[in-house]
């Protein structure tokens, strides 16, 4: 079990919905509570360019959650910036600038709060992080007064290009100047976003994990004083990879409550489809993943391990399951790995499409609990479908399968003197391909003749 450290001096925070104007307000949901016994105060502030409703009405709107935070007004996105510091967390939203306070991440009141002034040519703020500098490594407070930095996305108007910014606070987050240096780090780049920022302590230094998102990769970069950055390592591609990697998260986690055996955590989300996880190790600059999991069965006697190569006293019925266990992919299927033994059920047979059962003998359970390793998905059969490599209806003008190409077809460089090669290359529709690796690796032309066009 992994339990998380008390209290957090650095934040959890995620990236808005994205829309690509400005950034409306982002909050934190960390924990569920009715605001409705809160007693949650909006802060009213003269200077907001939109006034919050008066606390008559606020809070108490008929479609307005009551057992999450929401702000007074405005769009809610993701959590960010929240951090811990002096028996409070602070919760501050990127783009509008507004913030709330809490003792128990339960009862949340609303402060004032003015950000900074926009880097020149800005268009949006996304998702980032802040931290409390308690050894004040950025020089933007005091020993005594320690800042706030906040770490986040900043967007240029026109280029849409991504690049790190930050802003301090010395007044417990109520005023944010923004880094004269800003942009702290800045690769040119469309797709580079979500800073998480946290305090590596082996190597006393900060660390950041940030998204390459066309990359899939997930950047760590090091800073001694949050303002210069280097790049330490990265890790990815990985794991799923069908949508734009954002909002990447890192951090340790004791094993059963044991501080000496930790795992670390690296999460990431996977465009709007979700967010996954790896599990495994961090050196402060490389992340390597935990080995996919082994199964060993428990101890017991086997039914049926099905190694003999046949059903036995088993009966099928239907086509799914065919005359015998498989020993391998059956046609049209992915391939099959992690099975124990030479053979194994396969409902494959025929396709996606055929039915069937497969029904054992009596037997006498003595045992506490029976043990089944079972693979696949949840893949309903489309109706209609065509099995992958299956010739279209039509005229075939060849097919390779002959020792040499068929007559009219003329060839010039490696392809001369040469025919189709009948090695398997896996999903061929005949015995034989056109292959273009001719001897040598050297250029060549395999021409058909013109052909009537109907």
């Amino acid at each position: 079990m992994f339990r998380f450290p008390h209290p957090p001096r650095a934040l959890l925070r995620q990236r808005p919905g994205r829309p690509r104007g400005r950034v409306a307000a982002v909050v934190a949901a960390a924990a569920a509570a009715s605001l409705a016994l809160a007693g949650l105060a909006p802060a009213v502030s003269p200077a907001a360019a939109t006034p919050a409703p008066t606390p008559s009405t606020t809070y108490g709107e008929p479609y307005r959650p009551q057992f999450h935070y929401s702000l007074p007004t405005g769009w809610i996105g993701d959590p960010n910036g929240l951090v811990y510091k002096d028996g409070l967390y602070y919760l501050f939203s990127y783009g509008t600038w507004r913030g709330a306070v809490s003792k128990d991440l339960v009862h949340w009141t609303n402060i004032d709060v003015k950000g900074p002034a926009p880097d020149p040519g800005a268009g949006a703020f996304f998702s980032g992080s802040a931290v409390v500098d308690t050894q004040n490594t950025s020089g933007f407070g005091t020993a005594k007064n320690p800042p706030m930095v906040a770490v986040y996305t900043s967007v240029q108007a026109g280029t849409n290009v991504e690049s790190q910014d930050i802003a301090y606070s010395v007044d417990d987050g109520r005023t944010w100047t923004r880094y004269a240096g800003d942009p702290v780090i800045d690769l040119h780049s469309v797709n580079f976003r979500d800073p998480k920022v946290f305090w590596y302590a082996p190597k006393h230094e900060w660390m950041m994990a940030v998204a390459l998102s066309d990359q899939y990769k997930v950047a760590f970069y090091t800073s001694p004083d949050l303002k210069t950055w280097t790049q330490a390592g990265a890790f990815g591609p990985a794991g799923a990879t069908t949508g734009v990697w954002e909002m990447p998260d890192l951090y340790p986690l004791p094993v059963d409550g044991d501080a000496k055996t930790q795992k670390w955590v690296l999460s990431v989300s996977v465009g709007s489809t979700g967010v996954q996880y790896f599990v495994g190790a961090f050196d402060g600059a490389t992340f390597v993943p935990d080995g996919p999991a082994t199964y060993t069965p428990p101890a017991g006697t086997p039914l049926d391990t099905f190694d003999s190569g046949g059903y036995g006293a088993w009966t099928t019925a239907g086509t799914a399951f065919g005359a015998a266990p498989a020993s391998g992919a059956l046609p049209d299927q992915q391939p099959v790995t992690g099975y124990p033994g030479s053979h194994f059920v396969d409902s494959f047979t025929g396709g996606d499409a055929a039915t069937g059962t497969l029904t054992s003998p009596g037997f006498t359970i003595d045992k506490s609990r029976l043990n089944f390793l079972v693979g696949g998905g949840d893949n309903p059969y489309a109706a209609g479908a065509v099995p992958f490599g299956t010739l279209p209806q039509g005229t075939v003008l060849t097919d390779f399968s002959g020792s040499s190409y068929d007559p009219g077809w003329t060839t010039t460089g490696a392809f001369v003197g040469t025919g189709p090669s009948h090695e398997t290359l896996g999903n061929q529709v005949s015995s034989g391909v056109l292959d273009t690796w001719g001897p040598n690796g050297d250029p060549g032309r395999a021409r058909s003749p013109r052909r009537p066009s109907r």
